[in-house]
Order: structure tokens, then C-alpha cells, then sequence
């Protein structure tokens, strides 16, 4: 079986140990070699606990359990998103208010990506504030339409 295929496997037994914790999937990804490496990337919209990070591995674990989907060992992570993991769902967008993020638009719309404090998330769009270079002046904002962004990721804020 292809690592795709394990995917499309995986993702649905994802959000099945999600709901419990009203988390979602972020990512999935899947490495084949002397062991299986599986690893899982959630969210919720306030930002994923510790504890909640762990039912949800015990959950997936249980469920992979009643699964054959791999030929020998393997290994499974479970964790939130990481710095510079692009995010591709608004929800995860949530708990990152006041983040400083860069945004990636889709090829089509021919923007350049965006870095700036993310202020607001909604369904339609992101409010993004440049960093304040004038500190007496109001550092500008944008409101970044959701259907033309291709991803967000959370930067380093130095």
C-alpha cells in the first residue's frame, strides 16, 4: 500500500479520535522504512492541550489497533501544529491571534505573501498588521480574503 493510501486510510480514524475533544486534523503524514512513522498534527480552536494531545493518540492507537493497515512495526505522533507548519484550516488560525504569520496566497491571485500580526479570523477573511516600524504612526492593516490564501504559517517573532 502507498503512503497515500495509508493516508486516505488514516484521516477519516483522525477525525473519528478528534470529536471526542472537538479538535481537527491539521496533517497527516506518513514515512515508510524499518518502522512506519505516522504523524499526526491537530488542532482545536483554542489551541490544543497536552492532555488532549494524548487522548487523542491513545484514541487513534486503539483505532489503528483494529485497523491492519501496516506490514510491520510503526510509530504514531500525535502534536499541534509546529512554527512554519503551513496551516490550511482557518480554525487553527484561532488560537494564533497576535501571532506574527506569513500568508501564502493561492498561484492564481499572482499576490505575494504577507507577514504581519494576525488579528482577526473569520470565514471570509484575515485581518493581518504589518509589524509597526514608526512607532508613532498606526502600522497598516489588511484584510486578507480567505478564498485567495493558500496557507498561513506562524513565524518566529524575534
Amino acid at each position: 500500500m502507498t503512503e497515500q493510501q495509508i493516508i486516505s486510510i488514516l484521516e477519516p480514524l483522525v477525525e473519528k479520535a478528534c470529536e471526542p475533544f472537538q479538535a481537527f486534523k491539521v496533517s497527516v503524514s506518513v514515512k515508510k522504512g524499518s518502522q512506519t512513522e505516522v504523524e499526526v498534527s491537530v488542532q482545536t480552536r483554542t489551541g490544543l492541550t497536552s492532555g488532549e494531545a494524548t487522548g487523542i493518540s491513545r484514541s487513534l492507537n486503539d483505532l489503528l489497533e483494529s485497523v491492519d493497515l501496516f506490514d510491520g512495526p510503526w510509530d504514531l505522533v500525535v502534536g499541534s501544529p509546529g512554527i512554519g507548519e503551513p496551516l490550511r484550516d482557518f480554525r487553527a488560525l484561532e488560537s494564533q491571534i497576535s501571532r506574527l504569520v506569513e500568508v501564502t496566497f493561492r498561484a492564481d491571485t499572482g499576490k505575494k505573501p504577507v507577514t504581519g500580526y494576525l488579528r482577526s479570523v473569520s470565514d471570509a477573511e484575515l485581518i493581518i498588521e504589518e509589524k509597526n516600524k514608526h512607532k508613532k504612526e498606526e502600522p497598516p492593516r489588511h484584510a486578507l480574503k480567505t478564498g485567495e490564501i493558500e496557507f498561513v504559517t506562524v513565524q518566529v517573532d524575534w
